[in-house]
């Protein structure tokens, strides 16, 4: 675990260009550390992260293809479930919802991490 984690580390510290620069500033605009990388999201910034303004601004830095359509819907799921997240009292409307959501990030994870 420790050497994934250096290896990564030097990855990305050797990582300088445009689109790295670009990202770190949009996670600084939305209140997250740049250093994302290192596990440390507490979960205030997970929840200014998954805002749809900062999905839509950190998407905004890459390139359009099917793949960021995925990573987007992985992410607007993660934001519906965790809104979900409370202790009020489900309808059954609430819960198929719920088990649709789950099941629509389950498949694209499968699909963008096979």
């Amino acid at each position: 675990m420790v050497d994934d984690r250096e290896e990564l580390e030097g990855m990305l510290r050797k990582s300088s260009g445009q689109t790295r620069k670009q990202l770190e500033e949009t996670f600084r605009q939305i209140g997250c550390d740049y250093r994302v990388w290192y596990q440390e999201l507490t979960g205030n910034q997970v929840r200014k992260l998954l805002r749809h303004s900062s999905i839509d601004l950190i998407l905004s830095v890459f390139a359009p293809s099917e793949q960021l359509r995925k990573m987007r819907q992985v992410m607007e799921s993660l934001a519906f479930l965790m809104s979900e997240a409370d202790n009020r009292i489900k309808s059954d409307e609430d819960i198929d919802k719920i088990a649709n959501t789950v099941n629509l990030l389950v498949f694209n994870l499968r699909d963008l991490q096979p």
